[in-house]
């Protein structure tokens, strides 16, 4: 019979080890990538190699000696020494803080793996040790810090299974040899691997075949894959409302999303569609307000936002005119930083709100509110840079801020005079055409300033159609007037910059503002709010006298594109992922359908004559068992079917005819033609 090593089970051969390496090296590389250390992964893929090879060939020389039975205490010992050393082992090897302490326990699952990648010399071992690292896949996608590891998941599962149906064959086959079975068939001398050939034809087809343990598998695979969403969503009420801290990575900064990892300079504007995780950045508790900033523009390019310090940010300017006024008082500079403030009213009772941010992820965010807030910080009291703090470098933080709390009145008006840092936020330069004669036209009869900017933040609504789903603005366009005049979509980058633009164009102060739109969902019974980075979001801010920043959100009453909205974008958007999981959960749902049909016609299909002699091979020798075990005589090898019947006919009593009569039929089937 021809070799098959892929159908060969009656050993762990080589195929066997193949997958065991591949498994083991899966879960130890996507390990270093959740840790954000290629050291960690290349040294862990190198010994599990080694490792594998090590045993393979132990399985091979040795065969079924006895020491080979030792394979399964000395798999403990090796996993109790990874769970003693693992510090030590670390500390000589990598850099400290590559394990940060969150993920502690994956290190000693780390290490359990490549040490017991040595001792896989019988299906035992070899079985378990997939055990461990199915536990570190939960570790990684727990926290996740390494988002390919799905996909890589995904391939664990399918290596599981088919160990899982090769070791469920070689078992089967086991029982099938001790039964007698090999005996009593056409073919008694045969080798190991041609055995698992012929019950492959026989009887024992479903039984030691790989075909039940690998439908059972795949079928969990399948259930996981496809239920895991249902899940996801149904545990989203009650798990969103849960912080779990992001462990701090040795090189965090270079593996977090560039979206959220530190406050930039610049922001780009209509540049294509965007596509955020629910993945948490922050925990908010206090007095949460509507918008939380994080980083504000005033220097419009034509296609980007840049922060770029006034040249005089102490000079005082004519808001009108533009005409420089001297240098700012130390009174009318705090009023301009604090322009609601009552005078002679004490700091905390002008900051009457608060909140409590503790960070999910290294970053140098800091969500605040307010005109002039006040951060206290891990690194001290940060300071404030035209009203908005950020932290210095990343990292993971704890920190309180206070805040004024700004009042809109809808006869606001701004400012005769204005600071450098604030009258920068009027500057007219790159301004689209279109929009300046749009501003002018809507604002035409209002009443104040305030009242400006609201008519404008109303005109932008209704001009464009919220669609994170947009194409990139075409080079050369500016994206705020080919949003509100040519495509009529996009998502809230344009819907700011319009109403700054505009605003602009209509002698108010605006600010492009980037941060956070709590999502009420996300916020628990006592307060605590959870910041997604699906809770990103872009708006205007204007300032009056006496009041200060005051938020402007065009994106607020606009209609929405079938599929373009920010939550929609968010849970339900397909993803580069989502599309290779929709493909792998497509070719599982095939494989699930074929199988189905070649079980079916294999069931169905006229039998071969060697499988009908088999099964009349092994129903006779059940049928001379009963009459064993019933007379308590055995047959005798010289005897013939016939004759033995006659020998225990007496024993047989009332049920000596029909034996007579079934041993008759088994004769006739067994030697005529």
């Amino acid at each position: 019979m021809r070799k098959n090593w892929w159908t060969d089970t009656s050993t762990a051969n080589w195929v066997d080890y193949l997958i065991s390496w591949l498994a083991s090296g899966l879960a130890a590389f996507s390990c270093g990538q959740a840790v954000g250390s290629d050291k960690v992964s290349t040294l862990g893929v190198g010994i599990v190699t080694i490792g594998t090879l090590l045993s393979y060939l132990a399985r091979v020389l040795g065969g079924d000696q006895k020491w080979t039975k030792l394979a399964g205490p000395i798999y403990c010992i090796s996993a109790w020494a990874a769970f003693l050393g693992v510090r030590y082992i670390n500390g000589a090897i990598f850099e400290e803080g590559t394990f940060p302490i969150e993920l502690m326990p994956s290190s000693w699952l780390y290490w359990m793996i490549l040490l017991g990648t040595c001792f896989l010399w019988r299906d035992g071992t070899l079985i378990f040790h997939l055990v461990p690292a199915l536990a570190m896949f939960g570790f990684v996608g727990c926290y996740d810090t390494f988002r390919p590891v799905v996909i890589l998941f995904f391939i664990f599962l399918v290596c599981f299974a088919i160990m899982f149906a090769r070791a469920h064959a070689r078992e089967m086959q086991t029982r099938a040899k001790e039964s007698g079975y090999f005996n009593h068939t056409s073919q008694s001398q045969l080798s190991a691997m041609d055995e698992s050939e012929v019950l492959r034809e026989g009887p024992w087809r479903w039984a030691a075949g790989a075909e039940w343990a690998l439908g059972s598998a795949m079928i969990i695979v399948l259930l996981s894959a496809l239920g895991a969403p249902v899940i996801q969503a149904g545990a989203k009420p009650i798990a969103g409302f849960i912080a779990v801290r992001q462990p701090t990575l040795r090189n965090a900064a270079n593996r977090l999303p560039a979206s959220s990892s530190a406050v930039r300079d610049t922001a780009k504007v209509g540049d294509g569609a965007v596509d955020l995780s629910n993945r948490p950045y922050f925990e908010v508790k206090g007095d949460i307000p509507g918008y939380l900033r994080t980083a504000a523009y005033n220097t419009w390019t034509g296609r980007m936002w840049q922060r770029v310090s006034p040249l005089s940010p102490n000079e005082v300017y004519e808001t009108a005119t533009g005409n420089p006024l001297g240098v700012e008082d130390q009174a009318f500079a705090q009023r301009m930083k604090n322009p609601n403030q009552v005078p002679g009213t004490p700091p905390g009772e002008y900051r009457t709100q608060s909140i409590l941010v503790n960070s999910l992820i290294a970053t140098s965010e800091i969500p605040q509110a307010g005109n002039s807030p006040i951060c206290q910080h891990p690194r001290g009291v940060l300071p404030s840079v035209d009203g908005v703090v950020a932290a210095a470098s990343l990292s993971i933080y704890s920190a309180a801020i206070s805040f004024d709390e700004v009042e809109p009145r809808a006869d606001a008006s701004v400012p005769k005079k204005l600071p450098g840092s604030i009258f920068a936020n009027l500057s007219k330069e790159n301004l689209a055409p279109r929009l300046v004669a749009e501003a002018k036209k809507i604002t035409k009869n209002a009443k104040s300033d305030a009242e400006k900017m609201e008519l404008i933040r109303s005109a932008v609504s209704r001009m464009i159609k919220y669609n994170t789903k947009v194409p990139a603005t075409p080079v050369g366009e500016d994206p705020a007037a080919y949003a509100c005049f040519e495509s009529r979509e996009g998502y809230c980058d344009v819907f700011a910059t319009s109403v700054v633009q505009m605003g602009r164009a209509v002698g108010v102060p605006c600010r492009y503002t980037i941060g956070y739109l709590p999502d009420l969902q996300n916020r628990n019974s006592v307060g605590t709010q959870i910041l997604l980075e699906s809770d990103r979001h872009a708006w205007a801010e204007a300032y009056f006298d006496g009041v200060g920043w005051v938020p402007y959100d065009a994106t607020m009453g606009a209609d929405v594109v079938p599929g373009g909205d920010r939550r929609h974008s968010a849970s339900e958007g397909i993803t580069a992922v989502q599309v290779i999981s929709m493909f792998l959960n497509g070719l599982i749902v095939l494989a699930l359908v074929v199988g189905g049909y070649a079980l079916y016609k294999a069931r169905t299909a006229p039998k071969t004559p060697e499988i009908v002699k088999a099964e009349l091979d092994r129903n006779y020798l059940v049928f001379i068992g009963n009459v064993w075990r019933f007379t308590g005589n055995r047959r005798l090898l010289s005897e013939t079917t016939n004759e033995y019947l006659a020998r225990v006919e007496s024993r047989l009593g009332e049920h000596a005819s029909a034996a007579g009569e079934i041993g008759t039929e088994f004769t006739n089937m067994m030697f005529s033609r």
